[in-house]
């Protein structure tokens, strides 16, 4: 292999290079079905134009509103909880499990994701969206009425069904009505309304909170929930596939086998080894594959979140939650491969580098950022002795900075059309805000706390809006809601491994500096009680307060550390991304070439 060939492969920087694999790409929509009579691409695609958005004017502006409110009450949601973690912990006496009221929920944002943009190619995107906002209402009225944290998970857990579909399903209608070239101004636009409903949210949840308690915080949210059911019922259009819509497989596969007895249509593709198949069909649903995903995230969890608290890292209940876990994966990569008729995750996209580069980037850095959002709030209170108010009034500088990152970074690739320097730059400035949060002086100075949340804010928007580019742009136009949901699984783990560990890290560290600092006649009972709630201790003897908030202060310091780290790797793995052409028409006019 020449140097120079060498040296792009390692460092990905080159233009629009696409890997050439026994492939389903634009040129086999050429393809002529049975015997040359009809073109595929007028039959997989009749909707989809080559310049404007299907829809235009007054209609389109009130579609792109309507998908953006169901945003804003998702993100409204994530910063009411954040901001009521303490005290919701200190009410239930449950401080210990504070992760599971946030891992609940990303739990099951993880797990759905990524089957919600194959049911939509399905069932269309309306009828999934309407699901998911009834599915989040169901789960806060259950929060806003539970007496006990199993029901107050078991909330958070439906609320997290319906909140992962209402972010990623908007992201993919989106992505039918706009092309590539366009596509990050709105993503901007979608973050911006992100942006306000979490900056929101934290000062929302802390006067509610304040007056009528954390239960009505959660009560609250469903009228808005209606509101979005309504205009997502009134105005987004129903993207339902017709019966004669066709879906290109490459010829062996599980799902060719599938359909071989009922829709099986020859194509000419002697090039591509493509079939085509009718779509609309429930069994095209990966329900195998969804519940082994499930299986293995909530194990994986389970192991995470009582390990080296609840048990030792070395009791057979968190082996076998680790155990079990492997197994449910390695059961999900066989069904996927082997089984499934469409898979909800097609493994083979994974060969693709941009593809592979882009996800973990956002996993890594989306670990990184949980961390830094569930533990600013306790460091805040704990060692500051902040209200729900006044945190929430920090959290609104890291919301602006991922409004206009995100729009930031869609204006430059509507530009210039590149997207690859800036995915790198976009995390480095992501560094340099944790890094801040890191020093003593982010608790000492407020002017610190925002300016260093805004720069983290600023760069982890940016890093999403261009790995979700990048992630389209490297896949046929038809494909593009898979891989949407891709990033949102790759997200969605990110964000539940990144609570658990951050909490895990946080107790860890916690119970051994009480122990190390505190000491004295009562000191076991002090730990006891400041253990199980932050609230507990300004009520502990005044003698005690001083070392009881300085492990504190060592716990969270611990935890946003660990993020600084994984931001690093984050880092790292967005520089193994390819250039890839952003399009400026909806169907392209030359599709990228991946293995499905």
């Amino acid at each position: 292999m020449p140097a120079e060939e060498e040296s792009s492969q390692l460092l990905g920087k080159k233009t629009d290079e696409r890997v050439s694999y026994n492939t389903i790409s634009a040129s086999s929509s050429s393809a002529n079905l049975s015997g040359g009579e009809s073109s595929s691409s007028s039959t997989v695609n009749e909707n989809v134009d080559t310049g404007k958005p299907p829809i235009s004017g007054l209609r389109f502006v009130v579609v792109c509103l309507s998908l953006y409110f169901g945003v804003f009450v998702a993100a409204l949601d994530g910063t009411v909880v954040t901001s009521l973690l303490s005290h919701i912990a200190s009410d239930l006496n449950e401080l210990p499990r504070i992760s599971w009221i946030a891992t609940g929920y990303l739990v099951a944002c993880a797990a759905f994701q990524p089957l919600y943009g194959k049911l939509s190619d399905i069932f269309g995107r309306k009828d999934v969206l309407m699901f998911c906002n009834i599915a989040f209402g169901a789960g806060c009225l259950m929060c806003g009425y539970s007496n006990s944290f199993v029901s107050l998970v078991l909330g958070r857990i439906i609320s997290g069904v319906g909140g992962g579909g209402m972010l990623s399903l908007s992201t993919i209608a989106l992505s039918d009505l706009v092309s590539l070239r366009q596509r990050g101004v709105y993503q901007g636009f979608g973050n911006i309304a992100f942006g306000i409903g979490a900056g929101v949210g934290g000062i929302f949840g802390g006067i509610v909170t304040s007056r009528y308690g954390w239960r009505m915080a959660f009560n609250s949210q469903v009228p808005a929930v209606l509101i979005s059911s309504l205009l997502v019922a009134v105005f987004t259009p129903q993207t339902r596939p017709t019966t004669n819509e066709l879906v290109p497989v490459q010829e062996g596969s599980a799902i060719e086998d599938a359909y071989e007895t009922e829709h099986h249509i020859s194509a000419n593709t002697e090039s591509h080894n493509v079939k085509y198949v009718k779509k609309n069909n429930l069994s095209r649903v990966d329900f195998s594959g969804s519940f082994t995903l499930v299986s293995s995230l909530i194990f994986l969890m389970l192991a995470i979140s009582t390990g080296g608290r609840q048990f030792p890292w070395t009791h057979p209940f968190i082996v076998g939650c680790f155990a079990t876990a492997f197994f449910f994966v390695g059961l999900f990569v066989y069904i996927e491969l082997k089984v499934a008729k469409e898979p909800v995750l097609p493994l083979q996209l994974f060969t693709h580098r941009t593809i592979v580069a882009s996800a973990t980037t956002n996993m890594f850095m989306t670990m990184s950022v949980y961390g830094v959002l569930f533990f600013v709030p306790v460091c805040l209170t704990s060692v500051y002795d902040m209200n729900p108010t006044q945190v929430g009034q920090r959290l609104i500088s890291n919301f602006v900075g991922v409004a206009l990152g995100s729009f930031g970074a869609g204006l430059y690739m509507k530009s210039t059309g590149k997207y690859y320097t800036l995915g790198i730059l976009a995390p480095l400035l992501y560094i340099v805000g944790i890094t801040v949060i890191c020093l003593p002086s982010f608790l000492s100075v407020t002017l610190w706390q925002h300016v260093s949340l805004f720069i983290n804010g600023t760069g982890y928007a940016a890093m999403l809006t261009v790995t979700l580019l990048a992630l389209i742009a490297a896949v046929p136009h038809e494909f593009q809601a898979v891989t949407t949901s891709i990033q949102y699984a790759f997200r969605g783990i990110g964000s539940t491994l990144g609570v658990s560990i951050a909490s895990s890290i946080f107790q860890n560290t916690l119970a051994s500096q009480l122990r190390t600092s505190v000491t004295g006649p009562d000191a076991e009972q002090v730990i006891q009680r400041v253990l199980g709630s932050v609230e507990e201790i300004r009520k502990i003897p005044i003698e005690y307060q001083p070392a009881v908030i300085a492990s504190y202060n060592s716990a969270c310091i611990a935890v946003f550390v660990t993020s600084l780290v994984l931001a690093v790797v984050g880092t790292i793995t967005s520089a193994l991304m390819e250039e890839h052409e952003l399009h400026s028409n909806i169907n392209r006019d030359e599709e990228p070439q991946v293995e499905v």
